[in-house]
């Protein structure tokens, strides 16, 4: 009621001034008893209470001996409240076209996750459209290590297309918005050009000068594909939706079709993926630190561009990893949207001309065959 004093609170009143009862309290009958009489909380409360039945009379009498059973059950109180941990989550991004540069760069980071005691989970902040085979095989083997010591968790930003998603089946979980773009299962490769032995150049063997037939380097693409699909596939395990023959099919799903068919467990944001990594790795209370791979951010999409904060990206043509017409003397083995590969050739090749796959084509005159 306004106007009317609140009531003493008796706790406070009996710390600021423990009255007469409280020296004799404090005095023999309530020390703490030593040994394993100490360890013994039930024990000890039968004491006090035998005790402290000739002070009942006295209100802070009654407050010391709550007082005394507290401060000797506390450590038994805290010994069940204090069972969770505390620890990090280290935040590393995947950004940009997937080089020999941002592999190695990725790799070192995750060394340094791994070896850290401080940091118990790791979340993969993904914003890329894919680039080198090898180099994408370095991350997600990298990655899996790195699941196999503590958990991982990929957040899609933008895209996590071709081999940014081949990165990403070697975490524990895969997050994604409803817009991301997801998948693309699959390999591209610029074959190379018809190169016969000459009077400049010998060779020992008809494989020598081109490295295996045309069919034999067909075969050789059919082993990648393999290899990545199969780490799909296992990778997903049984929250795969959608038949092996589909995901071969190499369809870039929406975030939303990807929770759906199985290419991602949920929808959510990088928050989400970190709340998710410090529960699976036990933590209470938790930092969060980023983790940022020292290396060049190179984007081959407008959508990764924008929605990436690294320091000094920059946009590249996807002729940084095709090259040139002529260029190749082996193929050269992508993962990336073949769609982004024929609009920007066919936007910027010299002779003005689209160059990609026709029905009875020749498949050397492509620039990068799909699987």
């Amino acid at each position: 009621m306004a106007g009317t004093d609140p009531e003493p609170d008796p706790e406070s009143e009996s710390a600021a001034d423990p009255g007469p009862g409280a020296t004799e309290a404090e005095d023999d009958p309530t020390d703490p008893p030593e040994g394993e009489a100490a360890a013994d909380p039930t024990a000890l409360y039968e004491r006090l209470r035998s005790v402290g039945g000739r002070l009942l009379g006295s209100y802070p009498a009654i407050v010391v001996v709550a007082a005394v059973v507290g401060v000797v059950l506390a450590p038994v109180v805290a010994g069940v409240v204090g069972q969770g941990s505390s620890g990090t989550v280290a935040v590393v991004p995947l950004e940009g076209g997937i080089d020999g540069e941002s592999a190695a760069a990725l790799a070192a980071t995750l060394q340094r996750a791994r070896a850290d005691p401080d940091i118990d989970a790791v979340v993969l902040r993904i914003n890329s459209g894919g680039g080198s085979a090898p180099a994408s095989e370095t991350m997600y083997l990298e990655i899996s290590k790195t699941a196999e010591e503590m958990p991982v968790v990929s957040s899609v930003g933008s895209i996590a297309a071709s081999g940014a998603y081949y990165a990403a089946v070697g975490s524990d979980r895969i997050y994604a918005k409803p817009a991301s773009l997801v998948g693309n299962v699959g390999v591209l490769f610029t074959p190379p050009p018809d190169q016969e032995p000459n009077d400049i150049i010998i060779a020992t063997g008809p494989s020598k000068l081109a490295g295996a037939s045309e069919r034999g380097w067909y075969y050789k693409t059919d082993a990648l594909q393999e290899a990545f699909l199969s780490a799909v596939v296992e990778g997903r395990g049984d929250a795969l939706e959608i038949p092996r023959e589909r995901v071969a099919t190499a369809e870039l799903f929406t975030g939303a079709e990807a929770v759906e068919t199985g290419m991602a467990d949920e929808i959510g944001i990088t928050r989400d993926a970190v709340e998710y990594a410090a529960a699976e790795a036990g933590l209470d209370s938790y930092d969060v630190t980023v983790l940022r791979p020292q290396s060049s951010t190179r984007f081959l999409t407008r959508s990764a561009y924008l929605a990436s904060d690294a320091p000094n990206r920059t946009m590249v043509s996807v002729r940084y990893f095709v090259g040139e017409e002529g260029g190749n003397q082996y193929p050269n083995f992508l993962m990336i949207p073949r769609g982004i590969v024929v609009e920007e050739l066919a936007d910027g090749s010299p002779n003005g001309t689209e160059r990609t796959a026709s029905p009875g084509a020749d498949p050397r005159s492509e620039v990068a065959r799909g699987r």
